[in-house]
């Protein structure tokens, strides 16, 4: 598991599920931090985040993704993806929701359950 909270700078990517999207979330560690202290029930829109696509990640943060769903990057990715991103502390556990629209119109979205012993 890799574990964000030791991160002091840079960003914080999540995979977004349906992981046939390809995309993933992120955010920057200090916003990250914030947000797991805020309480529950909260919801915070818009969050400052990127969408970006998967392709647009490196080698090793795709395969980290892949592998345990959040890595942590030094940098933002050049590409994104149009998107309305919200950050919800539900009961259950802090989750980030995207809301992509498809160019027929019709809004899909996206999330991102993060584990809270990562974030902490």
């Amino acid at each position: 598991m890799v574990k964000l909270s030791k991160a002091t700078n840079g960003y914080a990517a999540f995979r977004l599920s349906p992981s046939s999207e390809k995309l993933a979330v992120v955010v920057s560690t200090q916003t990250l931090k914030s947000l797991a202290r805020s309480s529950s029930g909260t919801v915070i829109q818009p969050l400052e985040a990127a969408v970006v696509p998967m392709a647009a990640l490196e080698d090793y943060a795709r395969e980290e993704l892949e592998a345990f769903e959040a890595t942590h990057l030094e940098e933002m990715p050049p590409s994104t993806v149009q998107a309305e991103v919200r950050f919800i502390h539900d009961p259950d556990g802090p989750m980030i929701w995207v809301v992509l629209q498809r160019a027929s119109g019709l809004p899909v979205l996206l999330e991102a359950v993060l584990d809270p012993e990562m974030v902490s």
